[in-house]
């Protein structure tokens, strides 16, 4: 089995199987939730959609627990699957585009809440998932803003683990409305405001160190 479908085959929806962020599944389930939705008059667009939308009457976990349950514990080994470099920017590629990879040994993310309590139940959140996964994230909270690191130490560089975690924080900032940062590059740090981002900053209260310096004119215009 190629190392992209080992790592997808991790990944579930209240008991389905999916892939990447499991977005497809997401709106199915929220598309029978808006209309009322039984299983049987559930369209049919992808897989995805239909198997989530059929999941609305069925019994699963809470969807934000389930994030954190579903995940693959460090007890299956899956820190010995270690991708060769070129795996390793395909995969980022593929599934992390909004964050950098550092020399190949190191992920990182900065996300924005709406405020410090928003951002400390994101900050929280991550912390469970990774005392649930065996495998700890380095999280820091400056405000509403926090930065996510994650490496495995046991081999000095990135597994499989390091993709499925980011991978689950994504998930969780997307359907919590946590903004995330654009980040490129292999070795420095590398930030992208969208226009949409940037505008809706209150500069009056800025949230953060990068918020601060954008509105002293330092950065970001």
């Amino acid at each position: 089995m190629r190392i992209s479908e080992l790592f997808e085959a991790g990944l579930t929806y209240r008991g389905y199987p999916c892939t990447k962020d499991c977005s497809g599944h997401q709106a199915g389930y929220n598309w029978a939730v808006a209309y009322g939705l039984d299983p049987d008059s559930c369209p049919y667009s992808t897989n995805s959609f239909w198997e989530g939308c059929i999941s609305k009457d069925e019994p699963g976990p809470d969807v934000e627990e389930s994030i954190v349950r579903e995940a693959q514990p460090r007890a299956n080994a899956r820190e010995n699957i270690r991708p060769d470099r070129s795996t390793l920017n395909d995969l980022k590629s593929k599934y992390l585009p909004d964050w950098e990879m550092l020399d190949h040994r190191i992920l990182q993310a900065k996300y924005v809440a709406r405020d410090h309590r928003h951002a400390a139940k994101f900050t929280n959140w991550i912390n469970r998932l990774s005392e649930h996964m065996d495998h700890f994230a380095e999280v820091t909270q400056d405000v509403a803003e926090v930065t996510v690191k994650t490496t495995t130490f046991d081999v000095k560089g990135l597994t499989i683990l390091d993709f499925e975690l980011a991978m689950r924080v994504d998930a969780f900032a997307g359907k919590h409305d946590i903004d995330q940062v654009r980040m490129s590059g292999n070795f420095g740090m590398h930030e992208e405001w969208s226009t949409k981002y940037k505008r809706s900053i209150n500069c009056s209260n800025p949230q953060g160190f990068s918020q601060r310096a954008h509105c002293q004119g330092r950065k970001k215009k």
